[in-house]
């Protein structure tokens, strides 16, 4: 895998910012925030929405602006949208999962037996710094 280059760098910077224009011309905001707390309570009470992601939820998971962020699309004041983001420092991704505390690092998780998550022989070893994103809403 290749370094990015200024280039990329600046290709990004433009599409970021063709979005961001986007949203605006629509009337939406888009914001950036690590309060996983804001984002639990978006989540709870969001119209059509049952269950909460405890891998972004700081009641059942360790989140801090170093592990963690959320986006928030606006509207007059009006979450309409957001997903949260998770950065975990692992030697083994899969075995977060089997072992869910992928979802819960706060407490204790009493399993009889770890999960049974299947990879391909292809697929490989998954470790070290690992972005996680879950919990997305859309407004109905």
């Amino acid at each position: 895998m290749r370094a990015l280059t200024s280039q990329d760098y600046d290709n990004i910077q433009a599409v970021i910012s063709l979005y961001l224009d986007e949203l605006d011309r629509m009337g939406l905001e888009l914001t950036v925030e690590t309060d996983m707390a804001g984002w639990a309570d978006v989540m709870r009470s969001a119209p059509k929405m049952s269950v909460l992601n405890p891998a972004f939820d700081p009641e059942e998971s360790h989140l801090h602006a170093g592990n963690s962020f959320w986006l928030r699309v606006s509207y007059e004041e009006q979450t309409v949208a957001c997903i949260a983001n998770r950065l975990y420092v692992t030697d083994d991704y899969i075995g977060l999962k089997r072992s869910l505390r992928l979802w819960y690092d706060r407490k204790p998780v009493l399993i009889s037996e770890p999960l049974n998550v299947v990879i391909p022989e292809h697929v490989p070893h998954i470790s070290g710094r690992v972005g996680h994103h879950g919990g997305l809403w859309v407004h109905p």
